[in-house]
């Protein structure tokens, strides 16, 4: 594995900060001001919001029952569904900012019809079918303000920003719920129901001039960080060209759950909301048969609302936000049902009032402090369009389970057991937990495909791990545009008269779909003329074939066959050197029994190079023990033929193969008298390169006089490296027993330290690290020697380790780095010991003298902690884009693949690059 490094024009790179806006320009007021209005604004509505539902509550189970429960969930979430179909998709923007300042005038309005009807009714059960038709009402209302407030933290704030303050936030709105029990306990003994309703529509409308004003500040400030992002990207979007289309943005419940986070997330909100429900019922029963007056459990149901309240801010306050930046949020969310798993078992076997109780507690604390800010923080690694559609797909999924928990409850509440109800929901928590458990890796997976959905700018490093077997890779996507911009022409350029431009068509249709490309060489074949070109042809087939199935193997069979027959009964002068190349060409993938058909019909073809072809094609491709035989079998009547040609041709597949058990054979065509079956033959002991052939070559190469003993010994030294080079590329391929006993040799050579440090080379256990750098060794460049000696040391055991605190000593020196490129695959070598190499790169983080190419490289050696170093390097790009989204994409990302010392890092380097 090799780096290819390709820096690009220093640019300046904003500070980033999880908790600050990137842009230094943008309206300060708002930047300063943001996260007081939210949390005042969710305060006072959901102060206003729940003395009014507790208010409701307790006139509908006064006067009515807790037998309207289910009967109130099951309508409010068929009206609730029935509005989400039924809103129009351009209307769909309005459940974002702009429902922050008309949410709360529905609360207002119901207030004061429900306290006026409180204080004049003639009748109880007036008052219970208002109090019900009421409830519907503000339930809705809260369901659709829930999701447009969740949509506007998701516009407002950045990833980052959600994980610091999103939790503070909604414990704002905690404290505001606690503040209304409190009220309702108290306000109780001084003014009856109706005029406490009255009293609660000032906080409504103090939400309304609230709610006007983010608006007013969310608008200025995207103006201007929309200014800002044209400034900063005014010069790369000119040299970049747009796409041509808009992406395709989400915009069904199907496309959620082809989304495995949301698909998950949608799963886990939908059994939430569908246990909820019975833990409502299982408790609003049991207080009920508890307390006989209005007016006590009014004051019940303050009081515990304030504790709910009160537990839910401490912990938004204090925990929640420090536990979502420390811990995995799916682990996170998955100690809500194990902890509901066990107050469902405990109550399912106790019963009575205290276990009812202590689950609706848990359930309100966690859901309120964990699930639901979690909830919106994962979603926060989403686009932003594709966020909103994908909130409304958890908020009907959310009415889903509403709706079908109402439902059991309509039709079995009343007549099953509390127990098995309760046993059914521990089921469900069972389940919910293990969903919870996979949201971290469909988390990060998101994150991934969020960076690489969007482009970056400004980038300071663009960099790639490519292997060192496929340098074409670097021209992979050129290559790929070329296909695309050629595929109508490419017919035509096939009869282009220079071969040279019919092999690019033919190389760049390797990324062309396997039945495109096999038709397309079939039916261009028969117009070929050109041995290297047919060669080539044959082999794109082959693997297209091998890509396809055996219907496909039977038309590339077909192919051929038309081919071979056309040539033989052409004219052309080189037909047979066309047929062989084009049979050597075709071995390029395993064969079937169909192109293996057409080899063992050429093994007795009256030209030498087309047999010759046909074994070698049979001896790479097949795996039938007879074909295989009957190749070898030919292969011997071809050396020992008196045909100088057929002894030449033999030769040359000989070394092609370079199978070790051909060197005997190949030793004795080294020694006859026609010359060109002798360097054939000597080609083929250079190539091969076993101990055997190599001790051949060598008697051929001093023991044979005049040119040819000359050109023999020309290849010895060629093969045998008998230098460093030779050494180097030996250790590539060594065992670790080979590696070992070497080494034990090279340790009793004293006074070299090329020795010793290639003894410590021996000891690496990474076997890409160690092919490296032998062929670093092969290059002697004196200074990456000392480098490399500085870095490398030998443990007792003989096992080679990496010093972390030498390698970051080097990053800080006047070296210059960009030579060494080899140094960024140490961050993913074995012999690396990551903790102390984190340790150390932090420290190095903290450096303010680092220069470009040095940090650079201290970025790649962090990448290559990874799993995937490409994607951790695309995040990086993207901490420099700009674009305060990307950048806290980039950052959740590294932090969640790295952990939070590594993304303080990246974040420190990246300010000092």
């Amino acid at each position: 594995m090799t780096v290819t490094l390709e820096p690009s024009a220093e640019t300046s790179v904003p500070q980033y900060d999880t908790g600050t806006q990137p842009f230094p320009d943008m309206k300060r007021n708002f930047s300063q001001n943001k996260i007081g209005l939210l949390a005042l604004y969710n305060l006072c509505f959901r102060s206003s919001s729940t003395m009014l539902y507790l208010s409701l509550l307790t006139l509908l189970l006064k006067n009515i029952g807790p037998q309207s429960l289910p009967w109130f969930y099951t309508l409010t979430n068929i009206i609730l569904l029935a509005v989400n179909y039924s809103i129009p998709l351009s209307w769909r923007s309005m459940l974002s900012v702009p429902f922050l300042r008309i949410g709360p005038i529905p609360i207002i309005s119901v207030t004061i019809l429900a306290g006026t009807l409180a204080l004049t009714a003639p009748s109880q059960q007036l008052i219970g079918i208002s109090a019900f038709i009421f409830l519907v009402i503000i339930s809705n209302v809260d369901e659709l303000w829930c999701l447009s407030f969740a949509n506007s933290l998701g516009r407002i704030l950045t990833l980052g920003e959600s994980k610091k303050w999103q939790a503070s936030i909604y414990g704002a709105g905690s404290l505001g719920q606690f503040l209304s029990g409190i009220a309702l306990k108290l306000l109780l003994d001084f003014m009856n129901l109706g005029h406490l309703l009255l009293f609660n529509s000032v906080l409504a409308i103090a939400s309304v001039f609230i709610g006007h004003k983010i608006l007013s500040l969310v608008k200025a400030s995207v103006d201007g960080t929309a200014n800002d992002v044209k400034t900063v990207t005014e010069a790369s979007s000119e040299k970049e060209p747009s796409s041509e289309s808009e992406p395709v943005r989400a915009s069904s419940m199907t496309d959620s759950l082809s989304q495995p986070l949301v698909k998950l997330l949608m799963i886990a909100a939908m059994m939430r909301i569908f246990t909820k429900y019975p833990v409502d019922f299982i408790f609003s029963g049991e207080v009920n048969n508890r307390f006989s007056s209005p007016e006590t459990m009014a004051s019940f149901l303050g009081i515990f609302s304030a504790v709910s309240d009160l537990g839910a801010i401490i912990l938004q306050s204090c925990a929640s936000g420090w536990l979502m930046q420390r811990f995995p949020l799916g682990k996170l969310l998955a100690f809500m049902p194990v902890t509901m798993l066990i107050l469902s078992l405990w109550s399912a076997l106790g019963g009575g009032f205290m276990p009812a109780v202590a689950m609706q507690l848990a359930m309100a604390l966690m859901a309120r402090s964990l699930f639901i800010p979690g909830r919106n923080i994962l979603m926060g690694s989403l686009p932003a369009d594709d966020r909103e559609h994908h909130n409304r797909s958890l908020f009907i999924s959310r009415t889903i389970g509403t709706l079908l928990s109402g439902t059991m409850l309509i039709f079995i509440g009343s007549n099953a057991p509390t127990w098995t109800i309760l046993c059914f929901m521990g089921f469900l928590y069972g389940i919910m937990c293990f969903i919870c458990l996979a949201i971290d890796k469909a988390y990060l997976d998101t994150l991934r495909n969020t960076l690489g959905s969007n482009t970056a700018r400004n980038s300071m490093l663009s960099a790639q791990f490519i292997t060192t077997d496929s340098v074409e890779a670097e021209n992979s996507a050129v290559l790929e545009a070329i296909t695309r911009a050629l595929s109508e022409d490419r017919e035509f350029l096939m009869d282009n008269r220079d071969p040279l431009a019919r092999l690019g068509i033919i190389d760049t249709l390797r990324f062309s779909d396997p039945h495109e490309a096999l038709d397309f060489f079939g039916k261009a074949l028969p117009r070929e003329d050109n041995p290297r070109c047919a060669r080539a042809m044959a082999a794109r087939m082959s693997l297209a074939a091998l890509a396809c199935g055996a219907d496909c193997r039977r038309r590339e069979a077909q192919y051929l066959n038309d081919f071979i027959e056309m040539m033989n009964s052409s004219d052309n002068p080189e037909k047979n050197r066309i047929i062989a190349d084009l049979l050597e060409g075709s071995s390029a993938a395993a064969c079937g029994s169909e192109r293996e058909a057409i080899y063992i019909s050429h093994l007795n073809h009256q030209n030498h190079r087309v047999r010759a072809a046909a074994i070698g094609s049979i001896l790479k491709s097949s795996l039938n023990n007879h074909s295989l035989e009957n190749a070898l079998m030919n292969m011997a009547e071809m050396v020992h033929s008196r045909n100088t040609m057929d002894n030449a041709a033999a030769a040359a597949i000989m070394g092609e193969l370079g199978i070790p058990a051909f060197a005997p054979s190949l030793a004795r065509l080294a020694v006859v008298d026609d010359e060109m079956t002798a360097n054939a033959a000597l080609r083929a002991l250079a190539r091969t390169r076993t101990p055997w052939a190599l001790s051949a070559l060598r008697n051929a190469a001093f023991r044979t006089p005049g040119q040819r003993g000359a050109w023999a010994r020309e290849l010895f030294m060629e093969a045998s490296r008998e230098s460093a080079s030779r050494i180097g590329s030996l250790l590539m391929s060594m065992t670790s027993s080979e590696r070992e006993s070497l080494g034990k040799i090279l340790r009793s050579i004293q006074g070299e330290s090329s020795m010793e440090l290639m003894t410590k080379v021996l000891g690496l256990e990474d076997v890409s690290l160690r092919k490296i750098l032998a062929n670093r060794l092969m290059a002697s460049n004196k200074s990456e020697m000392v480098i490399l000696d500085n870095i490398l040391s030998l443990d007792i055991s003989g096992k080679t380790r990496i010093d972390p605190k030498a390698l970051c000593e080097i990053l800080k020196s006047d070296s210059d780095l960009s030579q060494y490129q080899w140094m960024a695959m140490i961050g993913s070598s074995a012999s690396l010991n990551k903790s102390d190499f984190i340790t150390e790169i932090c420290l190095t983080s903290q450096s303010k003298k680092l220069t470009p190419s040095q940090t650079e490289m201290a970025l790649l050696l962090i990448s290559g902690l990874a799993v995937d170093p490409n994607s951790i390097l695309e995040a990086i790009t993207r901490v420099q884009s700009g674009d305060p989204f990307e950048m806290a994409i980039a950052m959740e990302y590294i932090e969640g693949d790295l952990g939070r010392e590594i993304a303080s890092a990246v974040s420190s380097l990246t300010r000092t690059g």
